[in-house]
C-alpha cells in the first residue's frame, strides 16, 4: 500500500509540473463601470473659467470610449503622481509603475480630453489603435481640477471602426 501511495503522489507531481502555470494576475475587465467622457468631463470642470484647484477622491473604475487623437507623449505628471501618493499608494509603486505620458482623446461629442497613461501601455497602443481608431478606456478618475478630469489609463481594447 505504501509503494501505491508514493507512486501516486509522484504522478501527481509530475502532472502539476507539466500544466502550464496560471497567470497570478488578470486585469478584472468587470471591476469598471460604463461611463461617459462628456460626462466625466463637465463633472471634473469647476464653475468659473478662472477657477484653481484640485479635489482629489477615492478612485472611480471606469469604462469609457473615446477616439484616439494622439499616441502617447511626455508630459508633466507630477499632479497625478501627487494625487496617488496622496489616495496611499506607496512611492516604490510608482517607480515599479512609471508615469511619464499623456495621451490625447476625443469625447463622443468631440471634445479632446487628456489622459495620463501607465508607460507599460504606450508602445501596445501604438501598435493596436491607430490615431483616429476608436478605443475602450479603462481608467481610474482620480481627481478633478480646473483643467478637467484625473483620468489614469489602466487599461485599453479597441473598437471596431464605425462604417
Amino acid at each position: 500500500m505504501g509503494r501505491f501511495v508514493l507512486l501516486w503522489v509522484m504522478m501527481m507531481m509530475m502532472m502539476m509540473m507539466m500544466m502550464p502555470a496560471a497567470p497570478v494576475w488578470a486585469f478584472n475587465f468587470d471591476q469598471y463601470q460604463p461611463g461617459d467622457l462628456d460626462a466625466v468631463w463637465n463633472d471634473a470642470r469647476f464653475e468659473g473659467e478662472d477657477s484653481e484647484g484640485l479635489v482629489i477622491f477615492q478612485p472611480q473604475k471606469l469604462r469609457l470610449e473615446a477616439r484616439l487623437n494622439r499616441q502617447a507623449y511626455p508630459c508633466p505628471t507630477g499632479v497625478m503622481k501627487t494625487a496617488l501618493t496622496m489616495l496611499g499608494l506607496p512611492p516604490e509603486a510608482l517607480t515599479e509603475m512609471p508615469i511619464s505620458r499623456c495621451l490625447e482623446v476625443s469625447a463622443p461629442s468631440g471634445r479632446p480630453v487628456v489622459l495620463y497613461i501607465q508607460d507599460v501601455l504606450a508602445e501596445p497602443l501604438s501598435r493596436e489603435i491607430p490615431s483616429g481608431g476608436r478605443i475602450i478606456l479603462f481608467c481610474d478618475y482620480i481627481f478633478r481640477s480646473s483643467r478637467g478630469p484625473g483620468l489614469l489609463l489602466n487599461e485599453f481594447q479597441a473598437l471596431p471602426a464605425q462604417p
